[in-house]
C-alpha cells in the first residue's frame, strides 16, 4: 500500500483553497489554502466572501486554517480573510485553529503569524519550513551569455521583531504517523477534531 492508495480528505490537494465542513452538524469549517494566490476559475475574492458569509450564518464551534502545503505567494491576498475570521472570532467566540508544518514558509508563513497576532488562533502541526523573519518578494533575471536563471530576494519582512530566529513553532506539536499515512488519516486534523 502506498500513500497514493488512500489519500486523506484533508491532506494535500491540487486546488488554491476550498472551504468544507468536517461534520454533518456543520460544527468544523476546514479552510484548505494551499497558494497565496488567486484561481483564474474561481477568484480569492470570491472565495473569501464565500467563506466568511458561511461563518456569519453557520456560526461553526471551530475553524480549521490549513497552511501546510502552502510555500509562496502574496500574502497580502489572505488579510481579508484573517481580519475577517478575527472579528467573527470575537463576536462568535469559536476555537481557531491554524495547520503548519514544513511545507509552510514564505507569504504562508506570514499568514500565518498574521493569525496569530490578529486573533486568538492556535498554531498546531510541526515546525514551518522558512523562518518568521525572512527575505522575499523574489525577482529573476537571466545572465546574458549563459541564459542561466537568477532568483534574487529583495525585500527582508520581520513579521515579530521579538523573534529569536528561525521557524515558527506550533502551540501543540503533532507529528503524522506512518500508520496513519498509510490508512488515509490526516493525524494533524484528527487531533483537532477529537
Amino acid at each position: 500500500m502506498t500513500l497514493y492508495d488512500n489519500p486523506s480528505s484533508t491532506g494535500s490537494a491540487r486546488v488554491y483553497y476550498r472551504t468544507e465542513f468536517l461534520d454533518t452538524q456543520e460544527d468544523i469549517l476546514f479552510i484548505r489554502y494551499n497558494g497565496c494566490a488567486s484561481d483564474p476559475a474561481f477568484p480569492i475574492d470570491a472565495f473569501i466572501e464565500e467563506t466568511l458569509a458561511l461563518v456569519s450564518s453557520k456560526k461553526p464551534a471551530k475553524i480549521i486554517v490549513d497552511l501546510r502545503y502552502n510555500g509562496e505567494g502574496d500574502s497580502s491576498l489572505a488579510e481579508p480573510m484573517i481580519d475577517g475570521l478575527a472579528t467573527y472570532q470575537r463576536a462568535q467566540g469559536f476555537t481557531l485553529d491554524v495547520l503548519i508544518g514544513e511545507r509552510t514558509f514564505s507569504s504562508a508563513l506570514m499568514n500565518a503569524v498574521q493569525l496569530k497576532q490578529r486573533s486568538n488562533a492556535t498554531l498546531v502541526g510541526t515546525p514551518t519550513g522558512g523562518s518568521v523573519n525572512h527575505y522575499g518578494e523574489v525577482k529573476t533575471f537571466t545572465l546574458p551569455h549563459s541564459w542561466i536563471p537568477v532568483r534574487y530576494s529583495t525585500t527582508f519582512f520581520a513579521m515579530d521583531k521579538s523573534h529569536q530566529g528561525g521557524s515558527l513553532q506550533p502551540d501543540v506539536s503533532v507529528t503524522a504517523t506512518v500508520e496513519d499515512l498509510l490508512s488515509g488519516v490526516d493525524t494533524v486534523v484528527q487531533t483537532r477534531i477529537e
